[in-house]
């Protein structure tokens, strides 16, 4: 598993150009100061990155906590949210590659208390969000006042003898199966999931100050989330759904997903040489736009593959875009729950150029919450 992780961290990559040029860069100072203006409030780290030579624009504007005044910058901590599923798929992909488990086989196999009526979901279902699995949000008791884990899922679901589809038929959203995917690793590892993250993934991915959220861990300049209601921020950080960590847990910032950024692509192209072998790796979302390894894989205008995904939860909201064949990374991290990133972040792709066959620019997050029909995490 090491060799592999080390052949992933160096992928020599050749010099190329940023989508817009140095000047149109500096326009995005203005796209920032537009959205953003109070260096007072919760606000964002904007980052544009190419793989293996650093940052290539860097903005943050904001207070990562507003009991300390701690400014944002490129190293503050966010919450992913969703944007964590790249790593737990990653996490599954090393798995694989070393032999523990293939993605044919039945997730029953490892998670045996699931219902009968899983018996045809196998973990290939579970990454392309295809399983069929129900909602375990839907089934959370009214009375619950202790925040949820990946094992309390797999009890609630285990639970309810039904699913919505047979197993491959059809994409929907599921942060159920994420969960469950984070069981999976524990299992076949024989680790602890946040520390098979930390010693197989973000060490050595030398993303040394990224891990998972357990309870009473301490954060490294952790950003906190927060919530505008009436002109006002109140402190949001937390809700009964954020202890999950398949789904959502990954603490990381701007730096250090950059760094990443070029394992997980080529992570993610070994994993689509393998749909000889796995043909159902890859799910369609809807024409031109399929999911797979915790991305929405697409086009930009210019026919080049676009990986992306946004995540939000209780205080943030976030979302990554990957150009692999321009080795280029833009990412925006926001310690606020309310919708200011969407007109944001479509302003900084038309400043830049970029368009999403299918999608466009202006109806990116519009999409994607509609993908989501309420199940972000």
């Amino acid at each position: 598993m090491k060799k592999l992780i080390t052949l992933i961290c160096f992928v020599l990559f050749s010099m190329l150009n940023l989508y817009a040029q140095e000047s149109d860069l500096s326009k995005l100072d203005g796209v920032v100061d537009q959205y953003y203006p109070d260096f007072q409030a919760p606000g964002i780290i904007l980052q544009i990155s190419k793989y293996g030579m650093g940052t290539g624009y860097a903005k943050g504007r904001g207070i990562a906590n507003l009991e300390t005044g701690e400014q944002i910058d490129s190293l503050t901590n966010f919450r992913m949210a969703s944007v964590s599923k790249q790593f737990t798929a990653l996490a599954v992909f090393l798995l694989e590659a070393n032999g523990q488990l293939k993605l044919t086989d039945k997730i029953r196999k490892y998670l045996p208390t699931l219902p009968e009526e899983t018996a045809s979901v196998e973990v290939q279902h579970l990454l392309n969000h295809s399983s069929g699995l129900v909602d375990y949000e839907n089934y959370i008791p009214e009375n619950q006042k202790e925040q949820l884990s990946d094992r309390s899922v797999l009890e609630l679901i285990s639970r309810i003898d039904s699913v919505y589809f047979p197993a491959g038929r059809q994409f929907r959203y599921s942060n159920t199966g994420y969960c469950l995917l984070a069981l999976l690793v524990e299992q076949v590892s024989g680790k602890a999931y946040a520390d098979f993250m930390r010693d197989e993934v973000f060490r050595e991915l030398d993303m040394k100050h990224s891990q998972i959220m357990v309870p009473g861990a301490q954060v490294r300049n952790r950003a906190f989330g927060y919530h505008l209601e009436n002109g006002k921020f109140t402190f949001a950080d937390q809700s009964i759904t954020s202890a999950t960590k398949g789904d959502g847990g990954v603490y990381t910032s701007a730096y250090d997903y950059a760094r990443g950024s070029t394992s997980l692509i080529y992570a993610l192209q070994l994993a689509e040489g393998l749909v000889t072998e796995y043909p159902n790796l890859f799910m369609e979302v809807k024409p031109g736009i399929r999911y797979g390894f915790g991305f929405f894989l697409g086009k930009d205008q210019h026919g080049e593959q676009v990986m992306f995904h946004s995540g939000e939860s209780t205080g943030f909201h976030n979302v990554v875009l990957n150009f692999p064949n321009q080795k280029l990374t833009i990412s925006a991290f926001s310690n606020r729950d309310d919708l200011q990133i969407a007109p944001f972040f479509q302003d900084v792709l038309q400043t830049l150029e970029v368009d999403i066959q299918g999608i466009g620019t202006t109806d990116l997050f519009t999409w994607l919450s509609n993908v989501y029909a309420h199940r972000i995490h």
